[in-house]
C-alpha cells in the first residue's frame, strides 16, 4: 500500500473521496462553497458525511468512485481501493490543489493507495479518472476536509 500525506500550501482547501455505510449522512450543498478549483460546478452533488470515521475507504469501481463526493476530518486516512476490472487513476482537476495525483500504474485492479489531508479547508478538491472521464463528466469525485473535533492543535 502506498501512503501519501497531503498538506495544503497556499490556501487551505477541502478534500474528497470515501466509501459510505448505512450510518453515513449526506450534506447538500456543502457549506461555504463559492469558488471551486478548476471551475467545477458541485452545487448539485450530494455529499456523504464520513466525519465520524477513523479511516475511509473509497471504492474505485469501473466508471465510478464510491462514494464520489465525501467529507472527512483532517488527518483521516483515505484509501482509494480499485475493486473493478480496469486500471484507473485519480487526478486533481487543478494542478495547484493539494490532492496528489494517483497514477494509473498505482491503481491497477486490487491495488490501493492511501492519502491523508493534514489541514482542513473551505473548498472541495475535485478529482477525476482520465481513463474514464474528464474533469467535469464521467468518473469524477471530490473530497472536502473539515476540522476535526479530535484533531490535535
Amino acid at each position: 500500500m502506498k501512503i501519501r500525506a497531503i498538506v495544503p500550501v497556499a490556501v487551505m482547501l477541502v478534500g474528497l473521496a470515501g466509501c459510505g455505510s448505512d450510518d453515513a449522512t449526506t450534506l447538500n450543498p456543502p457549506p461555504s462553497t463559492t469558488t471551486i478549483p478548476g471551475n467545477v460546478d458541485l452545487s448539485d452533488v450530494e455529499w456523504v458525511d464520513l466525519t465520524d470515521k477513523d479511516a475511509v475507504q473509497i471504492q474505485v469501481r469501473d466508471n465510478e468512485f464510491l462514494p464520489s463526493h465525501f467529507i472527512v476530518e483532517a488527518g483521516t486516512p483515505i484509501t482509494f481501493r480499485n475493486v473493478g476490472r480496469n486500471q484507473h487513476n485519480a487526478l486533481p482537476v487543478d494542478e495547484n490543489e493539494p490532492f496528489e495525483a494517483i497514477p494509473t500504474e498505482d491503481l491497477a485492479p486490487k491495488d490501493q493507495v492511501e492519502m491523508v489531508f493534514s489541514e482542513p479547508g473551505e473548498y472541495p478538491y475535485p478529482f477525476y479518472c482520465s481513463l474514464h472521464g474528464t474533469a467535469t463528466k464521467g468518473m469524477t469525485g471530490a473530497v472536502r476536509v473539515v476540522e476535526g473535533s479530535a484533531e490535535a492543535t
